[in-house]
C-alpha cells in the first residue's frame, strides 16, 4: 500500500474519532479497532466515561472507514 494513503487515511480516523470521543481517546482506541478488537475499544471508552456499545462502536468504525478511505482515495493512490 502507499504509505501517502494510509498517512492520509489515519490521519482522517484520528480526527474523525477525536470529533465525535476527544483527543484523549485516539491513542488506544484506533488501534483496537484496525486490529478488530472492538470490546477492547469499548473497555478503554468506558474508562474514559464514553458509554458506547459494541454494535455502535462497529456502525461507527464503519462510517468512519467510508469517510476516511474515500479521502485518502481523493489525495492519494491506493497502490503506489
Amino acid at each position: 500500500m502507499n504509505p501517502k494513503w494510509v498517512e492520509a487515511r489515519d490521519k482522517c480516523a484520528r480526527n474523525y474519532l477525536a470529533d465525535h470521543f476527544g483527543s484523549e481517546a485516539v491513542t488506544g482506541i484506533l488501534t483496537f479497532l484496525y486490529a478488530g478488537k472492538y470490546y477492547d475499544a469499548v473497555k478503554k471508552l468506558l474508562k474514559l466515561g464514553i458509554k458506547i456499545s459494541p454494535a455502535g462502536l462497529a456502525a461507527l468504525y464503519t462510517q468512519m472507514n467510508y469517510v476516511c478511505i474515500k479521502e485518502a482515495n481523493s489525495k492519494h493512490s491506493v497502490y503506489e
